[in-house]
């Protein structure tokens, strides 16, 4: 998360989503600048919600949608 609300990239997207998945969470909230990293795993997104957001505010409402 930058200074100025945005999301940036981080590392290792693959990995993350296994461990999200293997601790049974059915969504995760991802930075749009690793939406090319699911192409890595295309197996886990019949598995998991994936949401990427660009900005701090878009997180904050994905993370209190009502499931």
């Amino acid at each position: 998360l930058a200074l100025h609300g945005n999301v940036v990239a981080v590392g290792g997207i693959p990995e993350k989503l296994h461990s999200a998945l293997a601790h049974g969470r059915r969504a995760v909230i991802i930075p749009e600048a690793n939406r090319g990293e699911l192409r890595q795993v295309p197996e886990l997104g019949a598995k998991l919600e994936i949401h990427p957001v660009r900005t701090f505010a878009e997180a904050v409402q994905v993370a209190l949608e009502p499931s």
